[in-house]
């Protein structure tokens, strides 16, 4: 069964858990010093220093893992978001990094989720010895820049239009997204509009507005295209680089989702850079992604392409902080947010994606 306690993780749990899945083949855990990273009403992250007998061993007579990261669901978390987002990550855990040779993200110990309660947790590998989280508070640097969409690009072609996703690996595209939730949008969107008042342009509320009624369209149009596995929550925290190397990892993956690969870079770059920065580096940037898509195996997908579907995701990305706003995030976040969208759709010329989908 899931943790739900720290007051569970003892060395008996940890060794029963670690055997149990191969990752200790002799020995035992003689000790285990909790150090909480985060917690939260959802859930906890916690550090797990681990102490073992003499003769412990792991797989090809390796050194048993002295340091784990586990993430696990609170007793009075919110049954419904561990059902919708806990269970992602737990099929990635379980199928899409097995389905893979080297899964750029932390490896996974043990994964564990409980349907009907909705309880989750996840024994991970902490990478804090050789890698460091980018861009906090700061944005990343253009070299960090470089290695994140690299990462990206070596991922989504790994699962480039692959017959398995949205069959035996998660739902089709655009399944989640149904009628009800398209009523949801246009409502969430009105009280959106109404709670910013004149705080925002008429142009500008016309273009959420606009978005809005051609939501339905835009996902016709993005299905109809390349898709892949995408990461769902790309900003640059939730990368880690290793110092001098660039050796890249994804991690906290419950948001993955089959879609298109630039909803991941309109997410990053779009939605969350100011306009200077992001008219200095983002073409570079995205032709480095491209470039690399292209090395790694992905055909017929020309720049002018991939630059078209681009501008259709920044579309996509202007709904983001009214759903940021009717989840809870905090106003200097979505607010923020929101401008940036907005400049990237001013700046890109997207309202002629809008035209387009009007007339399509």
């Amino acid at each position: 069964m899931p943790i739900s306690e720290l007051s569970r993780v003892d060395p008996d749990w940890l060794t029963s858990t670690l055997a149990t899945n191969g990752h200790l083949t002799a020995g035992r855990v003689e000790s285990v010093k909790h150090v909480v990273l985060k917690t939260s009403k959802f859930l906890d992250v916690v550090r797990l220093q681990v102490g073992y007998s003499a003769d412990a061993a792991c797989e090809s007579r390796a050194v048993p893992p002295t340091k784990l990261i586990l993430k696990f669901g609170k007793p009075d978390r919110e049954i419904k978001r561990s059902l919708i987002f806990a269970h992602r990550e737990f099929e990635f855990y379980n199928s899409i990094t097995r389905s893979m040779d080297s899964p750029p993200t932390a490896r996974c110990y043990d994964a564990t989720f409980e349907p009907q309660s909705g309880g989750f947790h996840f024994l991970l590998e902490d990478l804090s010895a050789t890698h460091t989280h980018v861009g906090n508070p700061l944005p990343p640097s253009v070299l960090e820049c470089e290695q994140i969409v690299e990462c990206l690009a070596r991922f989504h072609a790994a699962w480039w239009n692959d017959s398995r996703i949205g069959t035996e690996i998660g739902r089709p595209y655009g399944e989640e997204r149904s009628s009800k939730r398209m009523v949801n949008i246009q409502r969430r969107t009105d009280r959106f509009l109404r709670l910013l008042g004149d705080r925002i342009s008429p142009a500008r509320r016309v273009a959420l507005l606009d978005q809005c009624a051609l939501y339905p369209r835009l996902l016709e149009r993005q299905g109809a295209g390349h898709l892949t596995i995408i990461h769902g929550d790309a900003h640059s925290q939730n990368f880690l680089i290793a110092a001098g190397r660039s050796d890249c990892r994804i991690i906290d993956w419950e948001d993955w989702e089959l879609a298109p690969p630039t909803d991941d870079l309109a997410y990053m770059i779009a939605v969350r850079w100011f306009a200077e920065r992001r008219e200095r580096v983002e073409q570079d940037l995205l032709r480095r992604y491209h470039c690399v898509l292209i090395a790694a195996g992905v055909r017929d997908y020309s720049w002018d392409a991939f630059w078209s579907d681009y501008r259709l995701s920044v579309v996509k990305h202007l709904c983001t902080p009214t759903y940021q706003w009717v989840t809870g995030v905090p106003a200097a976040t979505w607010w923020n947010n929101l401008e940036r969208i907005l400049m990237s759709y001013e700046d890109l010329a997207c309202a002629q994606i809008i035209e387009l989908l009007k007339s399509s």
